[in-house]
């Protein structure tokens, strides 16, 4: 794995005494950006520090090499390019004061170190080549005392390498035990005080009972245990612990330093800190010093010639870039660390993938002001953050910038509340950006947003414990996430922390984009001022908000579909607000929406609503299929639309538009009866049952031009309509093949409605079907099915017909057989019969013996109905119902004679009766044997054999007999 995460110094004239000459521009060297090493072998804790030493002054400057750890035993830095005529590399190494070296100045670099008492000493072996390998002195190296000195608490030696060559440079280090075997490489974390390979809460007591110190807690090894260490350790606190207060003074200085990389340890472990860092020229001053950009030399931060007075801003320094004469353009090429930093008069300062550290003592602002200042923030590759500061202030134009197009996002952190963004100033990018809450509450505004907070070129995350003011002062605050048609890049802003009031500023989601809210908030102020304004601008693709619920309020905030599609993931309280959807775009609920009743809601002509939480709309009136009646509904499994209104339009209470229940729920539930005068598509999706329920509704308006209402039923399995319901005579159903729809309530097909397909309709309510209606599939009755009129009597055609269930009931009106007047249903295939026939008169004129009324005929008839309810004929006839193979025909006959026992049929009983009471009627029950009034009979019955009677007879001679006996 190779990663740049160190510079390293390319010196010239090292011994000639010319000049520093050098093409390459980087970081100025500096202790605190050290990365700390150690080594499995036999030492309990030697620490060592390795650096480059620049000489002679000024002070040399630095570009990145490349550290490769792919070798566990090996060190390797890379040296990108020694564009010198001469020159050499000094290695610094800083030993614990317990530890000691020995050098012997060996070819290739050779050095030992030892504790005393301790075991045998490690060999450090040094190997530098170049890629023309020239050396200056070849076979030897220097030993010397490096300047500046080592951070408190260590000792160094280094050790000089010389060349001359313009080629990249390699040196290899090697940790030795005394038995010739490489050691492996660990970096480690730079709070760790106490060596344990982790950062925990032993380390954090360190660091309080050192606080105030040169030493003990000093992670950055700046010389002092403050402020900048602790947020260090909370940085690489490996435990996750919170913590809940630090004795730490309230305006102490925060500067995140961290390490890089941490490697595995793959043997027994001792503690070799192996910092490799670049050295300042001379040791930093104390005291603040303004250092002012004028540019004239390079645009390169770390050229000394660009400042005044001389020198590139040390970490107690106040950098001011207000100059440009010579260029607005700043460009960092490495790490950089000072006090403060103020951008002013249209400079530009990049960090250019390096950190920019400006979280110096006394709490001082970054401060970038006037149009065209901004402060550009790259990805750092060689640290975990780019921007350090204590708080920023973006005022009057300046702007801050995150990332570019095809990079990763620039990390930062900004250690204590009160940032802010003035009007006309933006904060813009991808990224992320940690707002610590040090020394604040929970409500504590980080920052207050009176200008813009924008993602672009991918996510922006903004995170903290504290609260955000997205809506700023006066609420003028944008947050905007929408690059238009410019870019096809998906951006996203994620709000990880609450905001302090409610957002009466203006949010834009744009095409393909999405903003995130971690915790629930407000739009509006409230009912009656607020002014709050979302615009969902999805274009072609969809614009998307997640997270937390919102609260809507406030007669002008306004929620706006622009364009394109837009989704709502979290629940939704409206009130007073307005949601407009415009012409021809779409929206999806994917939460819970409740719109109360002082809410507004307007549905765009062509525009599509889809359902996928519990929607409820609780105004006087709503304009459901929009101002020309095409609007589209679609209601997905687990979705539910409410209408707790008046009506579902301004005028009347229509619907003409489309809407499609997928495996959800429609529930009207208007002040009266609805008029579905559109399409409503019912589906079973997933074995989830769409479902029509509430008030009422009439499909179709009876009149038969223009639209007409209809009803598809689709999917697999089952729908349910459990309103009460009447297609009207310009009515259409269509039941697929495969679909079952079942009805739950009263229920009319009128005279002229239309039905289609071959999917089955069951009546688990009260259908009232009216003459000439044809249902080309099945109907399944399994409560109550009226054939009637209602002017004339009711001839109905169905493709099969059950009616098993054991209350089931059929109710047809008969008149006279002689002009066909009488309910009756055609049954195109099979026809299973049980349940209850119910027959009522429709005249005051009886039927008379003889008259016949076909009621059911069908390709076959199998069962019987369970139970007649017939009415009674005054002239003394009966009836009789007679199942045929294929039709069922009721008729008047004249009463049985040989019905001695009355019960309805005439049978062995009845001949028993006769035998014994009246012998002189045995003819008639001959005759009338089989036949049944009401019962099922055949239609030809044989006269019962002459053995039949015999046997008879012989029972009832003897059984006397018998009794007496």
């Amino acid at each position: 794995m190779r990663i740049a995460i160190i510079a390293i110094a390319t010196l010239g004239g090292m011994f000639c005494g010319g000049p520093f000459s050098s093409s390459a521009v980087g970081q100025e060297a500096d202790w605190s950006t050290a990365f700390r090493f150690r080594t499995s072998g036999g030492f309990e804790n030697p620490g060592v520090i390795a650096a480059f030493n620049p000489q002679p002054e000024p002070p040399a400057y630095f570009i990145p090499p490349e550290i490769d750890l792919s070798e566990a035993t090996e060190l390797r830095m890379t040296i990108p390019d020694i564009a010198v005529s001469e020159g050499g590399a000094q290695i610094l190494m800083a030993l614990p004061d317990e530890f000691s070296f020995e050098a012997d100045g060996a070819p290739n670099g050779e050095a030992f170190f030892f504790q005393a008492n301790g075991p045998s000493p490690l060999n450090m072996q040094f190997t530098m080549t170049t890629g023309s390998g020239g050396f200056a002195a070849p076979g030897t190296w220097v030993a010397f005392n490096p300047q500046p000195e080592p951070p408190a608490g260590f000792h160094g030696i280094g050790f000089e390498f010389q060349f001359t060559s313009n080629s990249p440079a390699t040196l290899v280090i090697e940790i030795l035990d005394d038995g010739v075997e490489p050691l492996a490489f660990e970096l480690l974390q730079g709070a760790d005080f106490d060596s344990d390979s982790d950062v925990d809460s032993a380390d954090l007591a360190a660091w309080q009972a050192a606080y105030g110190g040169a030493s003990g807690g000093d992670a950055n090894l700046n010389g002092q245990t403050n402020g900048e260490d602790f947020l260090l350790w909370q940085q690489q606190n490996t435990t996750g612990q919170e913590i809940v207060a630090v004795p730490e003074p309230a305006g102490m200085a925060i500067l995140v330093g961290g390490l890089l990389l941490i490697l595995r340890i793959k043997r027994r472990t001792v503690f070799l800190v192996c910092m490799l860092l670049p050295l300042t020229w001379c040791a930093s001053s104390a005291q603040a010093v303004d250092k002012f950009w004028d540019g004239s030399a390079s645009d390169f931060w770390s050229n000394a010639s660009n400042w005044t007075p001389f020198g590139v801003p040390a970490q107690n320094d106040n950098a001011i870039l207000n100059n440009t004469t010579f260029g607005s353009a700043v460009f960092l090429a490495g790490n950089a660390r000072i006090r403060g930093l103020q951008i002013s008069n249209g400079i530009d300062v990049n960090t250019n993938g390096h950190q920019l550290s400006a979280a110096g003592g006394g709490g001082n602002p970054t401060i970038i002001s006037n149009p065209g200042s901004s402060l550009t923030l790259r990805h750092a590759a060689n640290a975990p953050t780019a921007f350090f500061t204590h708080r920023f202030e973006l005022v009057n134009g300046g702007d801050l910038f995150l990332g570019a197009l095809g990079q990763l996002g620039a990390e930062v952190e900004i250690g204590e509340p009160g940032s802010t963004i003035d009007v006309g100033s933006v904060i813009s990018g991808a990224g992320f950006i940690g707002f610590d809450n040090f020394g604040g509450g929970s409500t504590t505004s980080v920052l207050n947003n009176n200008g813009t907070v924008r993602a672009n070129f991918g996510t922006l995350t903004i995170s903290t414990d504290g609260a955000f003011d997205l809506d700023g002062t006066n609420g003028n605050g944008v947050v905007d996430v929408d690059d238009g048609t410019f870019l096809s890049t998906s951006l996203r802003l994620n709000v990880n922390g609450p905001l302090t009031d409610p957002f009466d500023g203006t949010m834009q989601i744009g095409r393909g984009d999405t903003v995130s809210f971690s915790d629930s908030w407000q739009l509006g102020a409230n009912a009656q001022a607020g002014s709050g304004l979302l615009e969902m601008n999805g274009l072609s693709d969809t614009a998307t908000l997640r997270g937390g619920d919102v609260t809507v309020r406030g007669n002008a905030t306004q929620i706006n579909v622009l364009s394109g599609n837009a989704v709502f993931f979290p629940d939704f309280d409206i009130d007073q607000a307005t949601m407009t959807i415009s012409p021809n775009t779409s929206v999806d609920f994917r939460g819970d929406m409740d719109f109360r009743s002082g809410s507004k809601f307007n549905l765009g002509s062509g525009s599509t609503m889809a359902i996928n939480g519990t929607t409820v709309f609780r105004q006087s009136t709503v304009n459901w299929d929009g101002p020309v009646e095409n609007s589209q509904t679609t209601i997905g499994p687990t979705g539910i639309l409410e209408f707790q209104t008046n009506s579902i339009e301004a005028i009347g209470n229509q619907f003409d538009g489309s809407v499609s229940v997928h495996g959800g729920v429609l529930s009207v539930q208007t002040s009266g009866a609805w008029v579905m005068n559109g399409n409503l598509n019912l589906n079973n999706v997933n074995d989830s049952i769409g479902r029509v329920s509430g008030q009422p509704f009439i499909v179709g308006n009876g009149v038969d031009t223009g639209p007409d209402g209809a009803v598809n039923v689709g999917g697999i399995g089952e729908t349910r309509i459990t309103a009460q319901t009447t297609f009207r005579s310009d009515a259409e159903l269509t039941i697929n093949a495969r679909a079952l729809l079942r009805i739950n309530n009263n229920v009319t097909i009128e005279t002229g409605a239309e039905v289609f397909g071959s999917g089955t309709l069951l009546n688990d309510g009260n259908l009232l079907i009216q003459n000439g209606v044809t249902i080309p599939g099945k109907l399944q009755n399994i409560d109550r099915l009226t054939l009637s009129g209602p002017t004339t009597f009711s001839e109905v055609t169905v493709g099969e017909y059950e009616q098993s269930a054991q209350f089931s009931r059929m109710t047809v009106d008969i008149g006279d057989a002689a002009t066909n007047m009488f309910d009756r249903l055609t049954v195109v295939g099979d026809a299973i019969l049980g349940g209850i026939l119910d027959v009522d008169l429709a005249s005051l004129t009886e039927p008379v013996l003889g008259d016949q009324f076909p009621l059911i005929t069908a390709n076959s008839i199998s069962g019987t109905f369970h139970s007649l309810q017939l009415p009674p004929l005054s002239s003394g006839d009966v009836w009789n119902i007679k199942y045929n193979p294929s039709s069922v025909i009721l008729e008047v006959v004249a009463p049985l004679l040989a019905d001695f026992d009355n019960d309805g049929d005439v049978d062995g009983l009845d001949f028993l009766a006769l035998q014994r009471d009246n012998p002189a009627l045995i003819p008639n029950w001959q005759t009338e044997y089989g036949n049944g009034s009401v019962v099922a009979a055949s239609a030809n019955v044989p006269e019962p054999s002459t053995v039949c009677l015999l046997l008879l007879t012989g029972l009832f001679l003897t059984s006397p007999r018998r009794r007496i006996l």
